[in-house]
């Protein structure tokens, strides 16, 4: 008897692991071509056992178990489960909704959206409203509750969402209050990760600012590390994710894949002096 995991991946279709003498990227592909279905989030589904079969079982086998797993987890039914769910659960929804690219979203779903940010009780509602930035539809931030806009971090919510959705206003109020900002630890943890969210090229331009200048603000990830670091290579490990082709590629803790952290910030600010004008933002990825 066979094991086979099948794994919610990030974006369209599913992950799959565990088919000795099977290329796993074929298999991704084999679901790509005959599941037309989303699957949400990044936990382990149940394990399935089968018989060890011939190539045409096995892809019977796999689209069967494809099917069985992913039918259904389209955008649309994990908002509507949001919307009837409870506040823990629509917290946890969300985190599978932002692990989406902007094309797996149905035409109808930035209204769902905007009926679940008019829920005074919304759980995770910051996260929410910039959903609504993520997918442009800055007009349906007037849905937002009017308790929720009580909350700081609400209204925060709301200005990122509109810069993400292209308001220049916003980004030049936003970019005016975070210049007045000291870069240190607290700045790249809290601060960095909104900014990225924009996809907005002038505030690229900013952080590109402070990756080409040294700032030694900034203390190792390794706690025990001691000394400073310049505050680069804390600011670039977020940015990886966000700029197509990026020279030096994260893991999912975000941390530079290097062993010589000098030569890759190097490596990327001369990446950078090359295609200053030219690079490209991921603003189909949350």
């Amino acid at each position: 008897m066979q094991e086979y995991k099948i794994q919610r991946g990030r974006g369209r279709g599913c992950r799959v692991s565990g088919l000795p003498g099977v290329s796993v990227k074929l298999v991704e592909q084999l679901l790509l071509s005959v599941i037309p279905y989303q699957c949400s989030g990044r936990s382990v589904l149940p394990t399935y056992t089968a018989p060890a079969a011939s190539p045409r079982l096995l892809f019977l086998f796999i689209t069967l178990l494809a099917t069985i797993t992913c039918f259904g987890q389209s955008t649309t039914r994990l908002l509507n489960q949001a919307l009837s769910g409870t506040t823990a659960e629509q917290s946890r929804l969300v985190n599978d909704l932002q692990s989406l690219n902007r094309q797996d979203y149905q035409s109808g779903d930035a209204l769902l959206i905007g009926q679940l940010v008019s829920i005074d009780t919304l759980g995770e509602a910051p996260e929410y409203i910039k959903l609504l930035g993520f997918l442009g539809r800055e007009d349906l931030l007037t849905s937002v509750s009017e308790v929720l806009r009580e909350r700081d971090d609400v209204r925060r919510a709301i200005n990122l969402a509109r810069v993400r959705a292209g308001n220049t206003a916003k980004r030049d109020n936003l970019l005016k209050n975070v210049r007045a900002i000291d870069v240190n630890d607290e700045f790249v943890y809290t601060v960095i990760p909104l900014l990225t969210y924009t996809r907005d090229r002038k505030v690229y331009e900013y952080l590109w600012e402070l990756v080409l200048s040294e700032n030694r603000s900034c203390t190792p990830a390794d706690a025990e590390t001691p000394g400073r670091i310049d505050c680069a290579y804390r600011i670039v490990e977020y940015m990886a994710g966000t700029i197509e082709n990026f020279p030096v590629k994260v893991d999912e803790d975000y941390n530079l894949l290097t062993t010589d952290y000098a030569g890759a910030l190097a490596e990327i600010r001369r990446w950078y002096a090359a295609n200053q004008s030219t690079y490209r933002l991921l603003i189909d990825t949350y």
